[in-house]
């Protein structure tokens, strides 16, 4: 019997593929590298493991959009956590100081994190921080990945004051020396985000 996808064009194929991906592939393999973020170790290499993998793949369009829509989250607790392990605190994780610190993983982890985040588009992290307090986050997730991702549970979301430990980390990690557009404009926009959730919160 001859197969019927002989016929179809290069295209298509891809586009076959593409949906394939889509419903199967993509949530198992978030899944994967989310378990792999949290997995509780001494073991330099195995803390370090998810986020050489996932730099790997941000260069990948199919790969880095997932990636970016579905463990933003993970990536930015994940790191928060195992820095904490690792003794380093909001006083000790400015990047000036990472020679201060004993602990080889944590100054890998922050020089990971920044070449992470310096593959995202510039405001996209200080973007997404601002949409958790404007609430449009979940609504958008929400139907997204009922539709795309039925095999991948996305994270819940922070709330108010995970946000802001989130952000007051990554304010002492990031480096932002080739980012003037996200000291001009988005830093401003979170602050502003925070100033208008906490007016909301204070009237009710």
């Amino acid at each position: 019997m001859e197969r019927q996808d002989s016929s179809l064009t290069p295209d298509e194929l891809a586009a076959i593929r593409t949906k394939f991906y889509s419903q199967y592939g993509r949530p198992y393999m978030m899944t994967c590298l989310r378990d792999m973020l949290y997995v509780d170790s001494g073991d330099k290499n195995v803390v370090m493991q998810p986020y050489r993998i996932i730099n790997s793949l941000m260069d990948r369009q199919d790969f880095g959009s997932a990636i970016v829509e579905d463990l933003l989250i993970d990536i930015n607790r994940a790191l928060y956590k195992n820095c904490v392990s690792q003794g380093v605190t909001v006083t000790s994780a400015n990047i000036n100081q990472l020679k201060l610190l004993t602990s080889v993983t944590a100054k890998e982890l922050i020089k990971a994190a920044n070449h992470l985040l310096g593959t995202f588009e510039p405001g996209l992290l200080w973007d997404w921080l601002s949409d958790q307090l404007k609430g449009k986050h979940d609504n958008d997730s929400e139907s997204n990945k009922e539709e795309n991702n039925k095999l991948f549970v996305p994270s819940t979301a922070p709330d108010f004051e995970e946000i802001l430990s989130l952000t007051d980390f990554l304010l002492e990690i990031v480096s932002f020396e080739y980012s003037a557009s996200v000291q001009s404009t988005f830093l401003p926009q979170v602050l502003q985000s925070i100033c208008k959730y906490l007016a909301r919160t204070s009237r009710r």
